[in-house]
C-alpha cells in the first residue's frame, strides 16, 4: 500500500470502523440480552407483588365494609330512638357499656343543632368539639339520611385514631336536630392485618375519596403527608371516575417509591390501599439484574480489549499515513495559495493562466492606505483589512474566475470568458460591496480598480495585466486626495468615539489655543494650521489600547510607556495624510517640556515649536478644570496656581504669564468664560 495514497488511508478507516462495529455489536448484544432477562425478572416480580397487594386490599375492603355496616346498624338504632323520644331511652343507654366493651366502638356521641355534645358514651369531660367537624357541617347543610365518614381522635384529638361514622338527626318537623356519631377504633379495623405481622415494607391505608386519610397501618408515617401524596395521584382520579380497583406506583409519604393496589368500598366513599416498598418487592429482580449486568460487562470488556489490541496494531501506521498525506496537502495548498488571505497566490496565477484567450479579461485592484493602516493600528489590523478585501473579491466574482493576491496590497482577478458589460457589472458590484462594508465597519476599505479585456484578440496575460494596471493607477491618482480625506475623517470619528472626553475637550482647547496665539502675535496665516493642530493633536490615541484610554486609576509604568507612544503614532498618521502633513512635527512634539523632560525626544526651551508650547498650556488648563473619571474638576484659581507652579519646568514661563493676563478674555463659542 503506497504511503501518502488516500486509498490506503480509506482502507485503514474502513478496517477501524469494522473493528468498532464488531465490538459495538457484541457489547450491544450482550447488554440487550442482559436487559431482556432483567426486564423479564422485573415483570414477573411485579406481577407477584401486585397480586399480593390486591389480596390485601380485598381483605381490607371486606373487613372495613363489615365494620362500617355494624356501626351503621348502631346509628340507625340510636337515630330511631332519639327521633321518636327526643332523647335516648334509659334502656338503650344501659346497653352502651356492653357495646363499647365489645372492642369495635370507642365513642358514641350525640350533638344538638349547634354542635354541643348532649350525650357522650364516655366521660362528658372528654366530649370532642363536634361543631367544627366537616361531617357535622355537611349534615347541617344537607337534607337526607346519608352516612358520612371522617377521621378523628379520642380526647379532643389527643387519643388513638378513630373512623367516625355519622348520621343526621331530624326533629319531628323535619328540621335539623343534631348528629349522632360512632367512632370505630382503627385498631379494630386493621386487627386482622396486625395478626399477619406485615413487614416494614408493607403498609395499609383507608382514604376518603376527598383525599383525607382515615386509617393507616403502620401508623408511624405522617397522615397528612400521606394524604397529600395520594390526593394528587392519578389513582384517586381513577377512583372518582368510577374505576373500582387497580394498581399504581407512587412515591410514599416517606419519599420511598411504592407499588400499590387500590379498591373502593362498594357503598361508602372509602378507598382501601395496600402498598409494598418497590425496592423490597423487586429485590430479587435487582439481584438478578446485577448478575446479568456483570456477566454482560465482563463479556464486553473481553471483546473491547481484544478489539483495542487489534486496532492499536493499525493505529501507528494509520497515523503515519495520515501525517504524510496531510503534509502533502499542506504543501500543495501553500504552494498555490496566499497564506494570509487564503486565495490564490502570484505563482499559481501566472502558472494557471498561461494564455489569456480572446474572450478573457483581467481586473486589477490595489488597496489604498495599507501603509498608514499598518503604521497607525498595527499589522494585525492591516492583515485583517487584506483578508476582508479578498473576501469581497471572492463574493463578487463568478465561480470560474481566478482571484489572486499578487503583491502586498495588490490583487488580480482573471475572468476566463467575459464581456465588457459583465466586467463593468462586476466592477459595480465590487464598489457596492465595499460601500456596504464601509457602512458597518469603523475602518473603511479603499480600493482602486481597473480592468482590461481581450475583445477577441489573442493577448497574453502580461499584456492584459499591464493595460488593467494602467487604468487602475489612473483611478488611484484621480481619487488619491479623496481617499486621504476620507481616511482623515475616519480617524477623527474614531478619536471622538474612543476617547469620551475628546469632543468637548478639543473644542475648548482650540478656543484657548487660538486666543493665546493671537495674544502673543502669532501670524494669522498660521491660525488655520494651529486650529487643525489643536483638534488633531491627540490623533495618535487611535493606536492606543481602549483599556489604557478608559482606565480610571493611575497608569502603570508599562501603560504609561504605551500611552506616550501616541505622539509618534500621531506623527506617522499626519505624515501620511496630505491634510495633516503640515502639522505632523507639532503632533510629534506636543508633549515636550520646557525643561527637556518631556517625550518623545526630550527637546527643551525654544527648540520646542511655539505652537506646541501654546497647546501645552491650553491642554493642561482645560484638563485641570474638567471632570475626569478619577477626579473632580479643579477651581479656576487652583488651575492658574498650578500653571504658575510649573512655569519654567513644564511650561514656557512667558506664555504662562501671557495666558494669565488674557484669561478674562478667553471664551468658548457658546459664551462660556473659563473661570470658577
Amino acid at each position: 500500500m503506497r504511503l501518502g495514497n488516500s486509498t490506503g488511508l480509506d482502507s485503514y478507516r474502513r478496517t477501524s470502523l469494522l473493528i468498532v462495529g464488531f465490538v459495538a455489536m457484541c457489547m450491544t448484544g450482550a447488554f440487550h440480552m442482559a436487559g431482556y432477562l432483567s426486564d423479564r425478572e422485573f415483570v414477573d416480580q411485579k406481577i407477584r407483588t401486585d397480586a399480593a397487594n390486591r389480596n390485601l386490599s380485598m381483605i381490607l375492603t371486606e373487613s372495613v365494609s363489615g365494620a362500617i355496616r355494624n356501626a351503621d346498624i348502631l346509628l340507625r338504632i340510636f337515630k330511631r330512638d332519639w327521633e321518636s323520644n327526643g332523647a335516648l331511652t334509659e334502656t338503650l343507654k344501659a346497653k352502651l357499656p356492653e357495646i363499647i366493651n365489645a372492642g369495635m366502638v370507642a365513642r358514641i356521641c350525640i350533638t344538638d343543632d349547634a354542635g354541643r355534645v348532649t350525650f357522650n358514651a364516655m366521660d362528658l369531660a372528654d366530649a370532642p368539639n363536634i361543631a367544627s367537624r366537616s361531617y357535622f357541617q355537611q349534615h347541617r347543610t344537607e337534607d337526607g339520611d346519608a352516612v358520612l365518614l371522617d377521621a378523628a381522635r379520642l380526647m379532643d384529638d389527643q387519643g388513638p385514631p378513630l373512623l367516625v361514622v355519622s348520621r343526621r338527626l331530624n326533629r319531628r318537623d323535619g328540621s335539623f336536630g343534631g348528629v349522632v356519631s360512632v367512632g370505630i377504633r382503627q385498631e379494630y379495623l386493621l386487627r386482622a392485618f396486625r395478626e399477619l405481622e406485615l413487614g416494614n415494607e408493607n403498609s395499609l391505608g383507608l382514604l376518603h375519596t376527598n383525599g383525607k386519610i382515615l386509617a393507616r397501618l403502620p401508623g408511624e408515617y405522617d397522615r397528612q403527608a400521606f394524604a397529600a401524596v395520594f390526593r394528587n395521584h392519578p389513582s384517586l382520579a381513577r377512583v372518582k371516575a368510577g374505576e373500582l380497583a387497580g394498581e399504581y406506583e407512587v412515591p410514599g409519604a416517606d419519599g420511598i417509591p411504592r407499588l400499590g393496589s387500590f379498591r373502593k368500598l362498594n357503598v361508602y366513599p372509602v378507598v382501601a390501599l395496600a402498598t409494598t416498598k418497590k425496592e423490597a418487592a423487586l429485590s430479587r429482580a435487582l439481584e438478578r439484574r446485577n448478575l446479568y449486568g456483570n456477566t454482560a460487562a465482563g463479556f464486553s470488556f473481553f471483546v473491547l480489549v481484544s478489539g483495542l489490541l487489534i486496532w492499536l496494531q493499525l493505529r501507528r501506521q494509520y497515523r503515519i499515513e495520515r501525517m504524510l498525506l496531510d503534509r502533502e496537502r499542506e504543501l500543495t495548498f501553500s504552494s498555490y495559495h496566499d497564506a494570509l488571505t487564503g486565495i490564490y497566490n502570484r505563482a499559481y496565477f501566472y502558472d494557471k493562466v498561461r494564455e489569456a484567450g480572446s474572450q478573457a479579461g483581467v481586473i486589477m485592484a490595489d488597496m489604498d492606505g495599507l501603509k498608514i493602516i499598518n503604521d497607525t493600528f498595527g499589522h494585525k489590523i492591516g492583515d485583517q483589512a487584506l483578508v476582508d478585501t479578498a473576501g469581497i473579491l471572492v463574493r463578487c466574482i463568478s465561480p470560474d474566475s481566478i482571484p489572486a493576491r499578487i503583491g502586498g496590497d495588490e490583487f488580480a482577478v482573471y475572468l476566463p470568458a467575459t464581456t465588457r458589460e459583465a466586467t463593468e457589472k462586476t466592477i459595480q458590484t465590487l464598489r457596492q460591496e465595499i460601500a456596504r462594508y464601509n457602512g458597518s465597519h469603523d475602518l473603511p476599505l479603499q480600493l482602486s480598480l481597473g480592468f482590461a479585456l481581450a475583445d477577441g484578440k489573442e493577448l497574453s496575460l502580461a499584456e492584459l495585466m499591464a493595460t488593467a494596471d494602467k487604468w487602475m493607477y489612473r483611478e488611484k491618482l484621480r481619487q488619491a486626495r479623496t481617499h486621504r480625506s476620507q481616511f482623515t475623517n475616519t480617524l477623527k470619528e474614531m478619536l471622538v468615539a474612543r476617547d469620551y472626553i475628546t469632543e468637548g475637550h478639543v473644542s475648548r482647547v482650540t478656543d484657548i489655543t487660538i486666543a493665546l496665539a493671537k495674544a502673543v502675535g502669532l501670524p494669522s496665516a498660521q491660525l488655520p494650521d494651529l486650529e487643525l493642530f489643536a483638534y488633531f493633536h491627540d490623533i495618535g490615541k487611535v493606536g492606543v489600547s481602549d483599556r489604557i484610554l478608559n482606565k480610571c486609576g493611575p497608569l502603570t509604568e508599562v501603560e504609561r510607556h504605551e500611552m506616550q507612544q501616541h505622539s509618534e503614532i500621531g506623527h506617522r498618521i499626519a505624515s501620511s495624510a496630505d491634510d495633516l502633513s503640515g502639522i505632523a512635527d507639532w503632533i510629534l512634539k506636543h508633549h515636550e517640556r520646557w525643561d527637556g523632560k518631556g517625550y518623545p525626544w526630550g527637546v527643551a526651551g525654544e527648540d520646542i515649536p511655539i505652537q506646541c508650547r501654546i497647546l501645552a498650556i491650553a491642554d493642561a488648563y482645560d484638563a485641570m478644570t474638567s471632570d475626569r473619571p478619577y477626579r473632580k474638576a479643579m477651581l479656576h484659581q487652583d488651575a492658574l496656581a498650578e500653571l504658575l507652579r510649573n512655569a519654567g519646568t513644564q511650561f514656557d514661563p512667558a506664555l504662562v504669564e501671557k495666558f494669565i493676563e488674557i484669561q478674562d478674555a478667553i471664551q468658548s463659542p457658546n459664551g462660556r468664560i473659563y473661570r470658577a
